[in-house]
């Protein structure tokens, strides 16, 4: 059994394996690095380094650099977690990257779980946007409050950063170390290796959201699994947090006129 067991492992962390946890946490720390690193935090603002090193001078600080450092933040998700995932999956590993969870996957299922987890974070979405903190992050930008179009551009533009986010740390990460064979207990250190990944991702985000990140890790990441697809998990996430958007506007008297 402790042979088997110790096979199981190899397999996981053959080659491929190797690639493909090793470019997830430097892929990860390159983002951290052009998209996360920020400075100079004040009130409901922050500036984002090399966004503001790059455009800054260019846009004479313009104020609103403050809503497009966002959308900057949104396309490098897509270039490093999904554009780079993508092209190691299809021409070093010569493998179709819809078999890495984004296919549609077990439809009826994902709908029926879909429904009352969809329910639960609502009410959570409610009673934790009324937090203080939460509502000096979120959303990035306060000024998506401007008008609607500002706010609907901005989020139609976030769901590229939940579908990349979810495409490799649930897809690529979980589909590349998962083996034909894997037992309860390879899958268990898949869903280790996932949490510890995204909970340290938002390491600097609230507390609450740290620790929802932990919860969510292993139960999103599981759903995944279970279901043959991320986009049940991806679109729940991505929905959630635009009501979030929603009711931290509506508390702080900033909705869109």
């Amino acid at each position: 059994m402790n042979d088997n067991k110790t096979n199981e492992f190899k397999q996981m962390f053959d080659k491929k394996g190797r690639i493909v946890l090793s470019t997830t946490i430097l892929l990860t720390i390159a983002f951290w690095f052009l998209a996360l690193w920020y400075t100079n935090k004040s009130g409901y603002t922050k500036d984002l380094v090399v966004f503001y090193a790059i455009f800054g001078p260019i846009f004479n600080y313009n104020p609103w650099l403050d809503y497009w450092q966002y959308i900057f933040q949104f396309l490098m998700t897509m270039v490093l977690f999904f554009v780079i995932p993508f092209l190691i999956v299809k021409y070093y590993f010569k493998e179709d990257f819809r078999d890495y969870g984004l296919r549609t996957g077990n439809k009826k299922l994902g709908i029926i779980l879909m429904i009352p987890l969809s329910v639960l974070l609502f009410i959570v979405a409610i009673f934790a946007s009324q937090d203080l903190i939460l509502q000096s992050e979120y959303p990035l930008s306060k000024l998506v409050g401007t008008n609607w179009a500002v706010f609907f551009y901005y989020e139609a533009m976030y769901f590229f950063y939940f579908y990349a986010y979810e495409s490799m740390m649930r897809g690529y990460l979980q589909w590349g170390l998962k083996r034909e064979d894997s037992t309860w207990k390879g899958i268990l250190v898949i869903l280790i290796i996932q949490t510890a990944i995204t909970t340290l991702f938002h390491i600097g985000k609230p507390i609450s959201e740290i620790m929802l990140a932990l919860v969510l890790g292993p139960v999103l990441g599981y759903a995944a699994l279970k279901l043959g697809s991320i986009w049940y998990g991806m679109i729940l996430h991505f929905v959630i947090n635009i009501f979030n958007d929603l009711f931290i506007l509506y508390w702080l008297g900033m909705l869109p006129a």
